[in-house]
């Protein structure tokens, strides 16, 4: 099987960036020698697949893929009802993050309609539910895709060293949250359920990434204030070099993955945790609540109660808290590794072969 001759990259403003995945890919493709063109402004909704094709072929690209796919089902149905006999004339392929935003677009088409008039192959990365989605007469349809990360660029680091580069104090229990500080993070249910874990608990909250604007004119912001002045929270309110991200977790004891209900998906910070070895504290919604408890990899609490949050810290921070009840150190690492990037480059590198494998068969 042959790589695509080009491919054309679909990643709209609309569906919105992943920047890393962009990242990735291109490198992917770029080590691989196969040229690409990155489309990032979103095409006419009522016309999105047919104008996607015609660029595809004045670029002379024999494949698309469309980089985040989950958002694209109702439009795509409507588009085809339009348009009864168009197909495509070269194969896409697009990356799905949940199952039931695929599951939309299949129940509204069918698996056979949309293998032949829409997408050649559907890439799925809810690594929950894929093994339960995936028997083998839905494999001409439907594959695994790993959500990625980069080994080497997450630095591995002791507890000590690790503190003594970030300047923290040692003996803290330390609960982080990093990435954006902001609501989709559940940054607002983390304050409150820190500010009512007790003054003398062995409690320290480190919140790194940038600070969203807007929260600093909420209630919430002067009960941040207040935690860090009494010494049981540190903010570093600056973007975090790619180079020294493995040092915050290192430092740490517990990640926080507290996303809100309708953030469904998988993280990068889910993904570096597990690397680090550190139990992840999640929302028992989605991807992430499923993998901790089905795998042991921390404790849930009930999606958007500041008192279910409050309860899992107390028992976090508790000198009696048994780890090993709850995570599993090396059903964490096998997870990190599963994701790796050289992972994730194998398996699209070989959807893409087998796409042109298709489009040679037509």
């Amino acid at each position: 099987m042959t790589l695509p001759k080009k491919v054309l990259l679909y990643e709209s403003l609309r569906l919105g960036h992943r920047e890393t995945i962009i990242g990735y890919v291109t490198s992917i493709l770029s080590q691989a020698g196969v040229p690409f063109v990155l489309i990032r402004d979103p095409c006419d909704p009522r016309n999105e697949l047919a104008e996607l094709n015609e660029i595809a072929l004045r670029e002379h690209c024999t494949l698309v893929h469309v980089l985040s796919a989950d958002g694209g089902g109702p439009r795509w149905i409507k588009e085809l009802a339009l348009h009864p006999g168009w197909r495509p004339s070269v194969p896409f392929v697009g990356t799905y993050y949940l199952y039931s935003n695929l599951y939309k677009l299949v129940s509204g088409l069918g698996w056979d309609f949309l293998h032949a008039r829409c997408f050649a192959k559907l890439l799925i990365s809810d690594d929950y539910l894929s093994g339960r989605v995936i028997p083998p007469w839905r494999r001409r349809y439907l594959s695994y895709l790993p959500d990625p990360w980069a080994p080497e660029e997450f630095r591995k680091v002791s507890r000590s060293d690790a503190e003594a580069l970030l300047q923290l104090p040692s003996g803290k229990k330390r609960f982080l949250l990093f990435g954006d500080l902001s609501a989709r993070k559940g940054l607002d249910l983390i304050i409150r359920a820190a500010a009512a874990v007790p003054s003398e608990a062995n409690f320290e909250l480190l919140l790194v990434g940038k600070l969203e604007p807007s929260l600093r004119q909420t209630a919430e912001y002067r009960l941040l204030q207040e935690l860090v002045e009494s010494g049981r929270a540190t903010l570093c309110d600056q973007y975090v070099p790619e180079d020294t991200v493995s040092t915050y977790f290192y430092a740490c004891d517990f990640v926080l993955c507290c996303y809100p209900r309708w953030f469904k998906v998988s993280s990068g910070t889910f993904t570096r945790a597990c690397a680090a070895g550190k139990p992840v504290i999640a929302a028992a919604h989605g991807v992430i609540g499923h993998l901790v408890k089905e795998l042991k990899l921390g404790m849930v609490f009930e999606t958007g109660s500041v008192n279910s949050l409050r309860r899992v810290f107390e028992e976090a921070y508790s000198p009696s808290c048994n780890l090993e009840s709850f995570f599993d150190q090396n059903a964490a690492g096998q997870l990190a590794d599963d994701r790796s990037i050289d992972h994730y480059a194998r398996v699209l590198l070989i959807e893409y072969q087998c796409s042109q494998k298709q489009l040679a068969e037509c």
